[in-house]
């Protein structure tokens, strides 16, 4: 499944200031139905050649501002309703949604009360990254870490793909 990824750039820039590249799929293996290219997303509707099993990944990188976080989850959002399918969410969201997804806990903010509102809301499952504790750092001699990219599914996907699990 994964062998087949191509890369879209988004209009959203990462910390360099470069564009953010973000994945869809397709192929021999999977048929791209529908793609939506949103302003911190790249969502694509697949369809399975063989079978026609369909199923929707969104790949996100998220606003490091938490103002403009609210249009992420409804750029998000609005992919669901648009498309019946299984669903994965993948990506760096640049918030963590609890004190111990930093290596320096600090309390709980409105951006990760919004951010677990959100997933909750969505009815999405946050899948943990095998013993990965943190996905980010600052590098430095003493780095602060943080949880920051997530793998989520639906309730769909978890049916049809029970004990699915993330390996770093």
């Amino acid at each position: 499944m994964w062998g087949e990824v191509f890369w879209t750039n988004s209009s959203q820039k990462g910390q360099s200031g470069c564009p953010v590249a973000l994945s869809s799929f397709g192929g021999r293996k999977w048929k791209e139905v529908d793609r939506s290219v949103g302003e911190y997303s790249v969502s694509t509707l697949l369809e399975c050649r063989q079978t026609g099993w369909k199923w929707a990944c969104s790949s996100v990188y998220g606003p490091h501002e938490d103002a403009s976080r609210e249009r992420l989850w409804e750029e998000i959002s609005n992919i669901r309703i648009s498309w019946e399918a299984p669903w994965l969410v993948v990506g760096d969201f640049n918030v963590t949604r609890f004190p111990q997804d930093r290596n320096r806990p600090g309390p709980i903010t409105p951006g990760m009360t919004r951010f677990s509102s959100w997933i909750e809301g969505e009815g999405l499952i946050d899948l943990s990254v095998g013993n990965q504790a943190f996905t980010w750092s600052n590098l430095r001699e003493e780095p602060s870490l943080a949880r920051l990219d997530r793998v989520l599914m639906d309730a769909e996907w978890e049916a049809k793909f029970p004990g699915c699990e993330v390996v770093p």
